[in-house]
């Protein structure tokens, strides 16, 4: 009776996947999808790193051309996603700051409204009279400190608000939710906008179309008459 030969049991009928290719595929998939979505980029390159640890020990050879491609594919796609991703960052980012500016002085006029109306109250609905510097009186007599006369948005030194003085007590004014008492400079806003404080003391901030009509042939407290700038025609 013949002996029955013994079964090899750590033979495998066909080639065995090197070390690390399923690896660096993963990274140089991941690595140009990341180019679209960071993260993924960012698992690219981990991917990528580890194949190339695993096909390069001795004696293993065999998938470290896909290892340094995918490691590199991943590299390339995170950077340019980051590029990418801050281009588009960038002027949202903008338009938030600017955002925020404007709601930061549009606050501190509603405290100016409030104190015009503790001035008026004190002064039988008199007003800052022309040429006066109002700011100071308003200091004084309506509770508010000078910082709040500097809009978050005026370069530094550049006059922030403008006056309009209505010439007569409130109680003598037409319609006070109508009339523009202090407005600022619109060119904080490219002058295609401005946040205005009416005479009844409600902030409005509003834009090109609303805005002109609104400002257009004002008098302001040192007698000039404000007209549209040419940048804004």
């Amino acid at each position: 009776m013949s002996a029955i030969p013994p079964v090899n049991t750590n033979y495998t009928d066909g080639p065995q996947e090197s070390p690390g290719k399923g690896l660096a595929i993963g990274a140089i998939v991941c690595g140009a999808i990341g180019i679209l979505f960071v993260p993924l980029a960012l698992v690219g390159l981990i991917l990528g790193i580890i194949a190339l640890v695993q096909s390069s020990k001795p004696g293993m050879g065999g998938a470290r051309g896909l290892a340094i491609g995918g490691t590199v594919t991943s590299g390339v796609g995170l950077a340019f996603g980051c590029v990418l991703g801050t281009a588009i960052m960038l002027p949202a980012l903008g338009q938030a700051r600017n955002a925020a500016r404007q709601l930061k002085s549009s606050t501190q006029l509603t405290a100016i409204g409030s104190a015009f109306q503790m001035y008026a109250a004190e002064y039988k609905d008199q007003l800052p009279p022309a040429g006066s510097d109002w700011q100071a009186l308003l200091t004084q007599h309506g509770g508010v400190v000078a910082g709040m006369f500097d809009s978050p948005a005026s370069q530094p030194g550049a006059t922030s608000y403008f006056y309009v003085p209505p010439g007569k007590p409130l109680n003598k004014v037409k319609d006070l939710s109508a009339t523009v008492l202090v407005f600022e400079d619109p060119a904080n806003f490219r002058d295609r906008s401005s946040n205005i404080l009416f005479a009844d003391g409600h902030v409005e901030f509003l834009t090109s179309q609303a805005l002109w009509p609104k400002l257009e042939g004002l008098k302001l407290t040192d007698g000039t008459v404000y007209h549209k700038p040419a940048s804004a025609r």
